[in-house]
């Protein structure tokens, strides 16, 4: 199997007019479409590959095209006159060069908009019945013409390891999808809307890999709002998604039983409902996954019409009860995928396990990244937080970058209070918080945590001269299955490597304390003097961190960091603090083979 991205396609002038010629010969209906491109590296240090435009300045691609580009640029074939625009890469799904195709998805930010109308995409279960589909990729061909494969979805009820839908070439001869489609987008031949992009090929076999327009929306998650939604709009859509952020799931539940049984439909499945996550989760059941082929557009509008009607309705009748559970702002820093100077940012709000908001999910140089949160720190609090609701703020870190202290950067640009002086502040490991499968002991022992008494034997301290081996410290969690805390009086470095965080992570220990400041060289060992200030520490903090509710234990940290910035003193408990946080349920399940939907089109 190929990627049709690789290999070195020579950039050449396609005349895309004899290729949109060639479509309608076929009888398929382009309506002029300037949005497919070619994508290339302008160093000619790597190979080139298609994409389509999503936007003024965004063009989306497959990742393996773009990876290792120097100079990525795209060329847009039915607007020659636009000539090569230069681009950066402003997100790389988490695809690896190893051959996983999970996340193989890139979004190029052009260096000036162009006037060219976007692709615009089609409703989710637009695969639910066979339809022609058009593919304009940009294969290596001595007359330099891009070429229109027609395919069809095997099948679109079943994403191949979860992730993918296989296509096949229609005719016997004639363009297939080759080296040169990855990242061309997938579209119907009848409309032109888009409904997946290539990302692999098996040329003998003319069959290709096609991630849909859910999955791409699943790597990289703007694309939601770009997308239409049964009979709405994608800006109807967005607006959708917006209104019912905050709605609690089993409200939208019932209220979708409700309004089906007054329109007279099929009765909702239970399975289905109980597997939507949101409020927007029921609604996209309702308007894409309930109603049988052939169902007036008009009606399943005045569906989703009355839906959101009785939302109101019942929200009216229910005023919210008061947020007694802290609304929490996190944010996210992964890998970028466009080289070690970026990183990956996404803000989001949740409360309850329901997102509010996102605020923002960008690629940032990783020297503007304090600057770039702070900048939206503020935002996010006070435009997407409850009003009178308590506000903590997790950091959601690389291993190695637990130890960042995040808690002493300011609430805005140029602002002198510690965001950890107002609100608690927390880490937690990204490898852990993107794990896949449940983890039943990180979950028993924050039970043991939460239902702990002040007496209780929860924490284990490391001391700043102690040797620690991963091996045995897990032995010993093993052993002790009260504990649920670590403690370290000195930083455990290096974090991405350190055998006590590698034993506690796997342990499932869900809470984890240490001072960020090392131990001078005169107190390691067994022979640590009274003075040493990782012994001080830890004797003060040891009565303090069990003296009452262990969940208060945030807020326990937020005063120590306001004590400190008042006494200014190096010494202070709450001077260089760090505290691993991680509640249990933050990590969905993902299968890697299941059904693309329940009943018609659901996704």
């Amino acid at each position: 199997m190929a990627h049709p991205g690789d290999g070195p396609s020579p950039i050449v002038a396609v005349r895309s007019p004899s290729a949109l010629s060639y479509a309608r010969a076929r009888g398929m209906v382009v309506n002029d479409d300037q949005w497919p491109a070619q994508v290339f590296d302008a160093d000619g240090l790597s190979g080139s590959g298609s994409g389509f435009l999503i936007g003024p300045d965004r063009v989306m691609t497959a990742a393996h095209v773009v990876d290792g580009m120097a100079r990525p640029t795209v060329r847009l074939p039915a607007r020659p006159g636009l000539g090569e625009v230069p681009a950066t890469v402003e997100f790389a799904g988490p695809w690896q060069r190893d051959g996983d195709g999970h996340g193989d998805v890139a979004v190029l930010r052009l260096a000036a908009a162009v006037d060219v109308t976007p692709a615009r995409f089609a409703a989710r279960n637009a695969l639910d019945l066979p339809r022609d589909l058009i593919v304009m990729g940009f294969p290596a061909t001595p007359d330099g013409l891009a070429r229109i494969a027609t395919v069809r979805a095997t099948t679109a009820r079943f994403l191949v390891e979860g992730e993918w839908i296989q296509v096949h070439s229609r005719a016997a001869h004639g363009p297939s999808v080759a080296k040169g489609y990855s990242g061309a987008a997938v579209a119907l031949a009848s409309s032109g809307e888009v409904v997946g992009m290539i990302t692999a090929a098996v040329g003998a076999d003319r069959l290709g890999h096609m991630l849909p327009v859910t999955r791409l929306a699943h790597h990289w998650q703007p694309l939601a709002d770009l997308l239409p939604l049964g009979p709405l709009t994608a800006a109807a859509h967005a607006e959708l998604r917006r209104d019912l952020a905050a709605v609690p799931v089993d409200r939208a539940r019932t209220a979708a039983v409700r309004v089906v049984d007054e329109d007279g439909g099929p009765d909702p499945d239970a399975g289905a409902l109980a597997a939507a996550g949101t409020a927007y989760e029921v609604a996209a059941y309702l308007a894409e996954g309930l109603y049988l082929d052939g169902v007036s557009v008009a009606r399943i509008a005045a569906v989703l019409a009355s839906f959101r009607q009785a939302l109101r309705a019942d929200a009216a009748d229910d005023a919210a009860p008061p947020v007694e559970e802290p609304v929490t702002v996190s944010v996210q820093v992964a890998r970028s995928g466009s080289g070690q100077r970026n990183v990956l940012l996404g803000v989001r709000v949740r409360h309850g396990g329901r997102a509010l908001a996102e605020v923002c999910h960008e690629v940032v140089a990783r020297s503007r990244l304090r600057a770039r949160v702070q900048e939206v720190l503020p935002e996010a609090i006070g435009g997407h937080v409850p009003r009178g609701a308590q506000v903590a703020v997790e950091f959601i870190l690389p291993r190695g970058s637990l130890s960042m202290p995040v808690d002493t950067w300011t609430l805005g640009v140029g602002s002198v209070v510690q965001v950890g002086w107002r609100h608690p502040v927390t880490v937690r490991d990204l490898a852990r918080a993107q794990q896949r499968v449940p983890d039943w002991e990180h979950d028993r022992r924050w039970t043991v945590l939460r239902t702990a008494g002040t007496t209780d034997e929860i924490v284990h301290w490391i001391g700043c001269g102690d040797t620690v081996d991963a091996s045995r410290l897990a032995a010993m969690f093993a052993l002790h299955a009260s504990r649920a805390m670590l403690a370290l009086d000195t930083p455990p470095e290096p974090a991405a490597t350190h055998p006590a965080l590698r034993a506690a992570f796997d342990s499932g220990i869900p809470a984890i304390l240490w001072r960020r400041s090392p131990c001078p060289p005169e107190c390691p060992g067994s022979s640590v003097p009274a003075d040493c200030p990782g012994r001080r520490f830890r004797a003060r903090m040891a009565g303090r961190i069990g003296a009452g509710d262990w969940m208060d234990l945030p807020e326990t940290v937020r005063r120590l960091r306001s004590e400190a910035g008042v006494t200014d003193d190096d010494d202070h408990d709450g001077h260089a603090v760090t505290l691993l946080w991680d509640p249990p349920g933050q990590r969905p399940a993902a299968p890697p083979l299941r059904m693309a939907g329940t009943g018609r089109g659901a996704a």
